[in-house]
């Protein structure tokens, strides 16, 4: 695997295979791929013996490359989970101002009130609370529940 701001928790394991076999040529793939805040996990069934060490070496590497080939890469974008509550004349509104500033929401709850729990960039954070404030006189506000990474677009 490959995590952290600057990639910087790196690991592999040949888990009982040859040393340098399988762990560090996958481990490879992920580095060549630029994949950050990944992690590759290859089940052999089948070699042993019969492929060698060069065999095991190309083997992962092919299984952690067709991956590679294969997935969807997303940017993450830092911002901040939060909850508001209004009541129904103002959802519309609410939900209006979320989309504006870029927002998705993530669950709504329909109770005696509506409430939305939704996902703001840290970009927008600062506008999106004080557009807030001037919209609904300080009537409504939202609470920050949690901090998250959430994919921009899909490339």
């Amino acid at each position: 695997y490959q995590i952290g701001e600057n990639d910087n928790l790196q690991r592999s394991s040949d888990a009982g295979e040859p040393a340098g076999t399988a762990g560090r040529p996958i481990l490879e793939v992920i580095k060549k791929n630029e994949l950050h805040n990944t992690c590759v996990v290859v089940t052999r069934y089948f070699g042993g013996v019969l492929l060698g060490t060069g065999g095991l070496v190309r083997a992962y590497t092919k299984a952690a490359a067709d991956a590679a080939a294969k997935i969807t890469k997303a940017d993450m974008t830092p911002g901040t989970v939060f909850s508001a509550e209004c009541d129904y004349s103002s959802a519309e509104r609410l939900a209006k101002l979320i989309a504006d500033a870029g927002g998705s929401v993530e669950n709504t709850v329909y109770t005696e009130n509506v409430r939305y729990e939704f996902f703001i960039s840290d970009t927008e954070k600062q506008k999106f609370t004080d557009k807030l404030k001037e919209t609904f006189c300080a009537r409504i506000t939202a609470e920050e529940i949690k901090n998250e990474a959430m994919p921009e677009e899909v490339k």
